[in-house]
């Protein structure tokens, strides 16, 4: 069974658009308005975007192109599970070559495929693109199967950020902080994190109001290298107080910058603990809104960074969301 644009449509989570040009499906994550509000290439990468759904397929068939990288990251994977089972996954590195600083490595690019064979009878396949760069599928084949059926989250999750909502430096997006708090809420992530970003009112009123029943935000390290402390706040509390109108009923979790070696930094913005002290001050009088303090989710040390001092790796990720799950409560 080699699927449609119809049966892609049905089964595919986290993508406000896709697009079929001569066989190969695009994603998107972002309408055209808020893609401009960020002016960012990188919005256009697969980060959060998901197939889901039953049957009894033998094996799929599954090619990719990632020739379109237009990010700072070259490295990715596509990732397969059969009922909650991590069965393999389309990749361009080696996980076992990722010591050290691999994150701004120059990794192969382009045409990539992969065949995964499953248990028999019927089962729950999810299909997890890359967080990293553009990934198009321009193959994808159910080998004997005789129905698809979508899956559906039983919730939503919301995540705004930077590079590090995004998933940099995970090396599976399934690992990612908002991939895995997303699963264990049981929700479709919506992931709009975008590598460099920072608090920026027009993202905020661009977004079309979804129905969502969880909302996080977390900017904040990069406004902290750009901004001076009233432009910082200034940005944050127009972000802040857009997002909080829109969604009055909807929890918001804000989360405060991870721990990382900029501490000491100096910029023209003055000492980092001051991001933390100012997004607690400015969300301080919305009710619907819990200020969750980063600094302690990853453990101090540069071995579970992917870049050795910012952004987490897979081992990092695995602190920040078990840590973050027990802050939210949820």
């Amino acid at each position: 069974m080699k699927l449609n644009f119809e049966q892609i449509s049905k089964i595919t989570q986290g993508a406000v658009e896709i697009q079929e040009d001569d066989g190969v499906f695009s994603f998107f994550r972002f309408r055209k308005e808020e893609a401009n509000a960020t002016n960012k290439s990188i919005a256009r990468c697969t980060a959060g975007i998901e197939l889901n759904f039953r049957t009894d397929a033998t094996a799929l068939k599954l090619a990719v192109d990632t020739s379109c990288v237009d990010t700072p990251r070259s490295f990715f994977a596509v990732d397969v599970f059969s009922d909650g089972f991590f069965i393999g996954c389309i990749q361009n590195l080696d996980d076992a070559d990722c010591v050290g600083d691999y994150a701004n490595k120059t990794y192969p690019t382009g045409s990539f495929d992969g065949i995964f064979s499953f248990p028999d009878g019927n089962k729950h396949i999810r299909i997890v693109l890359p967080h990293s760069l553009i990934c198009k599928i321009t193959d994808i084949e159910l080998i004997d199967a005789s129905f698809i059926e979508p899956i559906k989250k039983q919730k939503r999750l919301l995540a705004y950020g930077d590079s590090i909502t995004q998933g940099y430096d995970s090396l599976h997006p399934s690992n990612t902080y908002a991939m895995r708090l997303a699963e264990s809420f049981d929700a479709e992530l919506i992931n709009k994190g975008i590598g460099g970003e920072c608090f920026k009112r027009e993202i905020a009123e661009t977004a079309k109001i979804i129905e969502t029943d969880y909302i996080t935000v977390a900017y904040g390290i990069n406004d902290f290298t750009v901004f001076t402390q009233e432009e910082f706040r200034e940005n944050c509390t127009g972000f802040i107080s857009v997002l909080a109108e829109k969604y009055k009923k909807t929890p918001i979790f804000v989360i405060t910058p991870i721990w990382s070696t900029l501490r000491g930094a100096k910029y023209k913005f003055g000492e980092i603990s001051d991001v933390d002290r100012i997004i607690s001050e400015v969300c301080t009088p919305f009710n619907n809104i819990k200020v969750i303090h980063g600094w302690d989710l990853v453990p101090h040390e540069e071995k579970y960074f992917g870049d050795l001092y910012l952004h987490p790796n897979d081992e990092g990720f695995e602190h920040y969301f078990k840590n973050l799950k027990k802050e939210t409560g949820i």
